[in-house]
């Protein structure tokens, strides 16, 4: 009984997907003020409401993302399942 309540109380994949990006930023302490875009394919609602607890952070799908929007942040971040969705996109064109 000791492991399902282990298992019933551990963090959601979203959570621990944000703690991972959150560090990511922290780690380069020159370029921690920079403006930063995540590029996802797919968002969840779990995975939302953790992504906006972390500063300078702004996140988007990849198929309604513009030009504009990449060329205003100073880092980008992309998901695999976000390039792809990207990609698919832009062959469209």
């Amino acid at each position: 009984w000791r492991w399902k309540w282990a298992n019933r109380f551990s963090p959601k994949p979203s959570v621990t997907a944000a703690r991972i990006i959150s560090n990511l930023l922290k780690k380069n302490k020159e370029q921690r003020h920079f403006k930063t875009l995540l590029l996802l394919g797919k968002l969840d609602l779990s995975l939302k409401k953790s992504l906006r607890n972390i500063g300078l952070l702004n996140y988007n799908l990849a198929q309604d993302t513009h030009a504009y929007e990449v060329l205003n942040h100073q880092k980008l971040i992309i998901t695999e399942d976000g390039l792809r969705a990207l990609i698919s996109r832009l062959k469209k064109k």
